[in-house]
């Protein structure tokens, strides 16, 4: 996750408004300009576990995303490894717990986005495959909870798609 720098909130009324400010990654992209440079197998291979394994930091943190896409995470390559950070965190909450469900969401949406923006054969099947996986770990049980609501997206993909037809 980005590195804080200072935070600070005040109310007005009944309302609390806050923000927080957190330091320039230097040498990092957002995912989208980084599958846009056509990375090679390998460097794509180190990146989507970089980005699987910082989602998944970011939800056992329980930090809960309104956003999740591929212009939301930050990648930068260190030599011969890859870091990745989840950014953009206008609106995130932090929860006692993020539920399964609420993972794959939250997923499929960061999926969604990379259909979206014509990306998503350039992480391909085995890409998408190799991102669940490394999220997963080895939690077997969390990825069966997350898989059995694996048809419930697919059918918020295909709503998707008719609804936000390229013309």
């Amino acid at each position: 996750m980005p590195r804080p720098a200072f935070g600070g909130a005040f109310r007005r009324g009944a309302l609390w408004n806050g923000a927080v400010a957190t330091h320039c990654e230097v040498g990092a992209f957002d995912a989208e300009r980084f599958l846009h440079g056509a990375p090679d197998a390998e460097r794509l291979a180190r990146a989507l576990a970089a980005a699987a394994r910082a989602v998944r930091r970011f939800h056992d943190a329980g930090g809960w995303h309104p956003d999740l896409h591929v212009k939301n995470l930050l990648v930068r390559e260190v030599g011969q490894r890859c870091e990745a950070l989840v950014i953009d965190l206008d609106g995130a909450r932090v929860v006692p717990a993020v539920a399964a469900g609420e993972r794959m969401a939250q997923l499929m949406r960061l999926y969604r986005s990379l259909r979206k923006r014509g990306l998503l054969a350039a992480v391909g099947d085995a890409g998408a495959d190799r991102f669940f996986r490394e999220y997963a770990g080895d939690d077997r049980a969390l990825a069966q909870r997350m898989l059995d609501r694996l048809p419930a997206e697919r059918r918020r993909i295909a709503l998707h798609a008719l609804l936000y037809r390229k013309s």
